[in-house]
């Protein structure tokens, strides 16, 4: 029986409604720090060929670690290809267009690349702001040396989905990434940088890379603020953003679930204790990236973004359809309907 979780997530991410939210703000991160932080994440790619960077959705300090990364002058030559899931696998074609070849795309047209995977977090600033600085940063390279962003969100195709009859019956963005990473990074012997949801990189895809390719993948996260709290007290760390390498750390050898964040809910039927059970720290994760004491609240879409005329339209439309899939999956599935 498929897992529902998964069936109905899609559907429950696509419905809901864009909110506003603190304006743009830096988090003041030092340069020195990022740099760091960036060749700590840069250094993993001289042992592996995969690397899952965990991701706090709308968040400004991992942006201003993307900018560091990006602007390394190694990491061009390191990376040679980074998944996003903030991407609908259906724009592939036109994010090559815009981000490697170099072609002028208008950007009200580049935008359906995050607005078609449904998913209103991605309507953030930065997100934009993500891929204008790929492309800034590849136009100043040779063609061959410019750096590939694959769309790691399920393909579909909002232009042929009518009505709920259209859409598939089961989709999985769980493993859609590794099938991407496999094909057009690891397969062809390439280095690719994923840039995921924590729960991603945390317990889901690459774990079946590194089936497949052991030894070639590496994991990093960032601490969120509960489990920041027991990294800052078992290796005594201060205010100041640090890059912790965990196999070389004193907690290497620690139960993981005592220092994994906390997902605050279950994937369908598995707990995170049934995955990781007394799984040590050092075979979970490979790096933390700790931030320090600063504050970093939530960047969200200003709130006029959703009022676009076409946009708007769109999303009334999408929901329709959205809810109508969802209420006959769970027929199918035969799950009580959430209460009216």
């Amino acid at each position: 029986m498929p897992n529902p979780f998964l069936l109905l997530f899609l559907a429950l991410v696509l419905s809901a409604s864009g909110t506003g939210g603190p304006p743009f703000q830096s988090a003041h991160i030092s340069g020195d720090a990022l740099a760091e932080i960036a060749e700590g994440i840069l250094g993993l790619f001289d042992e592996a060929d995969m690397v899952c960077l965990g991701e706090r959705h709308g968040r400004q300090q991992d942006f201003e670690l993307w900018l560091s990364l990006f602007r390394h002058p190694e990491f061009h030559k390191k990376v040679n290809a980074i998944s996003v899931e903030f991407a609908n696998a259906t724009h592939q074609r036109l994010m090559d267009r815009f981000l490697v070849d170099g072609e002028e795309v208008p950007l009200a047209e580049f935008r359906w690349v995050w607005r078609d995977t449904g998913n209103q977090i991605w309507d953030a600033p930065i997100y934009e702001k993500f891929y204008l600085a790929v492309r800034e940063m590849n136009l100043r390279l040779p063609r061959q040396q410019r750096v590939r962003i694959l769309a790691a969100d399920t393909p579909l195709d909002w232009s042929k989905i009518k009505t709920w009859q259209d859409m598939p019956e089961f989709i999985d963005r769980g493993s859609f990434p590794a099938k991407i990473l496999d094909k057009e990074v690891l397969s062809k012997g390439l280095k690719g940088l994923a840039i995921q949801g924590l729960v991603h990189c945390q317990q889901g895809f690459p774990r079946e890379l590194e089936q497949k390719y052991p030894g070639r993948v590496r994991v990093v996260l960032p601490a969120e603020e509960e489990n920041s709290k027991r990294l800052r007290s078992a290796l005594r760390l201060g205010e100041d953003p640090a890059w912790i390498y965990i196999r070389t750390s004193p907690i290497a050898d620690h139960k993981a679930l005592d220092y994994l964040p906390s997902l605050g809910f279950n994937l369908g039927y598995i707990r995170q204790d049934q995955l990781f059970g007394k799984s040590k720290l050092a075979e979970i994760v490979d790096a933390f990236i700790y931030f320090g004491g600063l504050p970093d609240p939530p960047v969200k879409a200003d709130p006029k973004v959703f009022q676009e005329e076409t946009y708007a339209r769109e999303l009334k439309r999408r929901g329709k359809i959205l809810s109508d899939w969802a209420r006959e999956q769970r027929k199918r599935l035969g799950l009580t309907p959430p209460e009216e």
